[in-house]
């Protein structure tokens, strides 16, 4: 699995490297400016980003010919490529945590839009990734597009209508916050689990 990661980090380590740079420079700005939420919504463009230049490398070179000659196994291959996803899910989690917690929301609140920071980014690579398994990473690039529009369109609204989102949240998570924030997590795990074995599937069909 760290042979594979190390694979995926520097056959593409200039692009990851300006894709974390871009990072850098606008949560730089948005600290500057005090709009911390940017710096979650971050976190979710950059799974789409990097699952398309990982895939894209692959295709470049037939990584997969070679890799399914040694001892690293179909199933090892296809949940590498979840790894960097869950990596930046995780740290989308823990930012938008603390942002809200900054803010002075409160706590059951701040868990639930964490955990729809954690699971947006899973979910997208979770259509993602096996689309890309199963028909290439020209055609995956329809999914990746179509991300990013659904994105765009929800830092729009997010960006606009801010407080009217929070304010409805939280009187839906007035009763049981930390149970729909376990629901989220839990879904998004099950959402994840789906995928991991769709995708192992699908590159068990096929040869190389």
């Amino acid at each position: 699995m760290r042979a594979l990661l190390y694979k995926d980090f520097t056959s593409a380590k200039v692009s990851y490297l300006l894709g974390f740079l871009i990072m850098l420079i606008i949560g730089v700005y948005a600290v500057s400016r005090q709009a911390y939420i940017i710096i979650p919504l971050l976190f979710l463009y950059m799974p789409i980003i990097m699952n398309a230049i990982s895939f894209g490398v692959d295709a470049q070179v037939d990584f997969p010919v070679f890799v399914f000659t040694s001892p690293i196994s179909r199933q090892m291959y296809v949940v590498s490529k979840y790894i960097f996803s869950i990596v930046l899910a995780i740290l989308s989690f823990l930012s938008c945590l603390i942002v809200f917690r900054l803010e002075n929301y409160d706590i059951g609140l701040s868990l639930i839009i964490a955990a729809l920071c954690f699971g947006l980014p899973i979910i997208f690579s979770s259509i993602q990734i096996p689309f890309f398994f199963k028909y290439g990473v020209e055609k995956g690039k329809i999914i990746m597009v179509a991300a990013y529009f659904l994105l765009f369109f929800l830092s729009s609204f997010l960006g606009e209508y801010k407080e009217s989102v929070i304010i409805k949240i939280q009187e839906v998570s007035q009763s049981q916050p930390y149970l729909i924030f376990a629901l989220i997590i839990g879904f998004t795990l099950v959402i994840l689990c789906l995928s991991i074995r769709a995708g192992i599937q699908i590159l068990n069909k096929k040869e190389f």
